[in-house]
């Protein structure tokens, strides 16, 4: 192949615009429906288990008083007995790159967290859900 050409079809490879994207997901989807059958008093560590799978972290606040030592407290009982968190996470990551005159990276992400608080009988005592979302954030109208 002619010198020239190589030259040229190199400046062209190099000069071309170029976008990588990449996606990932940990954890288990949690819908919002799913989570609208927690009733706190009633559902059990079963059924949570059942609807949700394993918890991504799991506390247990007995544990921690055995490990550094119980404190005093006013109550008979503890508040609860176990914790389960369940996340899942979705990240988008795109690169724009026209070489010498721009390059770009944008991240967007969906964090979405469960956590569930049971007694020491296995029933939901209470539970907190939230939904960190960059990536479809609501449109600003007000609402």
């Amino acid at each position: 192949m002619n010198p020239l050409k190589r030259i040229a079809c190199l400046a062209i490879a190099i000069a071309l615009p170029a976008c990588f994207s990449v996606r990932g997901e940990f954890g288990n989807v949690i819908h919002p429906s799913s989570v609208e059958n927690i009733r706190p008093g009633v559902t059990t560590r079963a059924e949570v288990t059942a609807l949700f799978g394993p918890p991504s972290a799991f506390f247990k606040p007995s544990l921690l008083d055995m490990i550094v030592g119980s404190q005093p407290e006013t109550l008979d009982a503890p508040v609860v007995e176990d914790v389960y968190t369940y996340r899942h996470v979705e990240t988008r990551t795109q690169l724009v790159m026209i070489p010498i005159l721009y390059a770009g990276v944008t991240a967007a992400d969906r964090t979405t967290t469960l956590t569930v608080f049971f007694d020491s009988d296995g029933v939901v005592r209470y539970y907190g859900f939230r939904v960190d979302d960059n990536i479809d954030p609501p449109e600003a109208n007000g609402e």
